[in-house]
């Protein structure tokens, strides 16, 4: 049997930790998250798939943060997406591998992406990472 859980209020309360943050003020969180939206991972897992994504997310946007999560065990999306510089799009391929940092200059130790992608693909679900048109990450989560 799979794990999954209920993704509403495990956003509720990361947001929650997150606005507490020294570097959380002056965000703008954005939150669509269907109430019955359920996802593969167990609420454990949900969180640090979330807490790493959003993270990620909060480092680099300028001033907005969004996440939206709909489905259900079976077929669902996680987005989480920042209004940031992106990244160039020869990094975007790599930008998931252990160990790759794309700014030496930021703390952190290139892990977090890796192991987002690692906790997805043992629920047979997808990370895909793009750039938005208008500046900013679209970090996606899919499975069917």
């Amino acid at each position: 049997v799979e794990a999954t859980c209920k993704a509403a209020p495990v956003v509720a309360r990361l947001v929650s930790s997150f606005r507490h943050r020294a570097d959380a003020e002056g965000i703008i969180w954005k939150i669509d998250v269907d109430d019955d939206a359920i996802c593969p991972f167990d609420e454990y897992a949900l969180i640090e798939v979330l807490g790493n994504l959003v993270d990620n997310a909060m480092k680099w946007t300028k001033d907005s943060v969004s996440i939206n999560i709909a489905g259900t065990s079976g077929a669902g999306v996680i987005r989480v997406l920042d209004n940031g510089v992106g990244i160039r799009e020869p990094d975007l391929p790599t930008a998931r591998h252990r160990g790759v940092r794309l700014d030496e200059h930021s703390e952190g130790y290139g892990l977090g992406l890796a192991i987002v992608e690692d906790m997805a693909q043992q629920r047979n679900a997808e990370l895909v990472l793009r750039n938005r048109s208008e500046g900013g990450l679209v970090a996606e989560i899919s499975w069917e």
